[in-house]
């Protein structure tokens, strides 16, 4: 029997759940589902989708507005939905509900899972599970939270992130103005607080006057941006820092690092991990969240104190004096990504999850 699901994600960057939403719609429309994505809007994500000739809606509902509630209510009502797979947004959950439509919602942190402003008012987040019928978590970090918040252990799962396994097919060090000398540190991610780059900044400044050809490439973009540059001129070291916008073809960038940096103040199980161990770069990430949960400390890579920047910059610094230990590091990260986070190994125990509360509820 074929099952139609939609997927519903605030979000219109191609980010990590994204990616897997796209993944679990490529996969799910082979097995004969039909599956439709509502999106916020026009952006790389629906380019992808396009390609994958997924059908998608550019939506974005704001929920303080009553015609909006009144339409996205007709929408969901105006098809048969056997199940909405969403990125963690309460309000759009109950409103599934009130449709009569079965809801499991991926939970990335578990600030995301509050409503904004609201915070975490006492009860908020038990009285809103009511209206998922499961959770999915990438990170056993983010389980604990959950289960802490008083939600059933039969209504959380654990499902990994999973990414596709690609050939890399590096860029030359010379398109980014980069010499073969240069010890490259690379970090991938939005240019936000929660993401930690000005204290990889704060780091790295000490760090180039022990090491004058330690470069640092930055790709991402978001609110910061414009406070980040600004606090790397005001540092003089504009020649050793590089800003890139968000890159589509990332993979493409992870063997010019001769090492991968994860600052983040806040973290779930970010891909950025993953990728860059499968194209064997070394891995220096924050000790925060669900990080732990790919990156074993001092065997598959090595986790520190984000604020404490003596100790980032000392780590990047090691990295460099020992490449033979990182190597080893990151030869046992490449293997944990084949055995342990492939996309088929996610997307099967997610279209179990998504399965399984279809026929509790029909």
């Amino acid at each position: 029997m074929s099952h139609s699901i939609l997927f519903f994600t605030k979000f219109k960057e191609f980010a990590g759940t994204q990616k897997i939403i796209l993944i679990l719609a490529e996969v799910l429309q082979k097995r004969g589902y039909s599956c439709m994505v509502v999106v916020s809007g026009e952006g790389i994500f629906s380019q992808k989708l396009k390609q994958s000739q997924i059908p998608f809606i550019p939506k974005y509902w704001k929920w303080y507005r009553l015609r909006d509630w009144v339409e996205a209510y007709g929408f969901l009502r105006s098809q048969k939905w056997d199940a909405v797979f969403m990125h963690h947004n309460r309000l759009f959950s109950l409103l599934c509900k009130a449709c009569g439509i079965p809801v499991i919602q991926r939970v990335n942190v578990p600030t995301s899972f509050s409503i904004p402003r609201w915070g975490t008012l006492p009860g908020i987040d038990r009285f809103f599970s009511w209206f998922t019928d499961h959770f999915i978590t990438p990170s056993k970090f983010v389980e604990k939270e959950l289960l802490t918040q008083g939600i059933p252990s039969s209504k959380v799962t654990w499902v990994p992130n999973g990414i596709e396994l690609e050939v890399c097919t590096p860029l030359s060090r010379a398109s980014l103005g980069l010499e073969r000398h240069h010890f490259v540190i690379g970090s991938i991610g939005r240019l936000e607080h929660v993401k930690g780059h000005d204290l990889l900044l704060a780091a790295f400044h000490p760090l180039i006057k022990k090491l004058p050809h330690a470069r640092l490439i930055l790709i991402g973009s978001g609110s910061r941006e414009s406070f980040l540059k600004t606090w790397v001129r005001e540092q003089r070291i504009e020649s050793a820092v590089v800003f890139l916008p968000h890159q589509e073809n990332i993979f493409a960038y992870y063997p010019l690092f001769d090492l991968l940096v994860l600052p983040s103040r806040a973290e779930c199980l970010a891909n950025v991990l993953l990728e860059a161990a499968l194209c064997g770069c070394p891995l220096l990430a924050s000790n925060r969240g669900g990080n732990d949960d790919f990156v074993k400390h001092e065997k598959s890579g090595i986790l520190v104190d984000p604020e404490n920047t003596e100790t980032l910059m000392s780590a990047m610094e090691d990295c460099h004096h020992h490449k033979e230990k990182w190597k080893t590091y990151a030869e046992e990260a490449r293997v944990r990504v084949e055995m342990q986070f492939t996309k088929e190994i996610m997307a099967q125990k997610t279209i179990a999850v998504i399965e399984k509360v279809i026929q509790e509820n029909f």
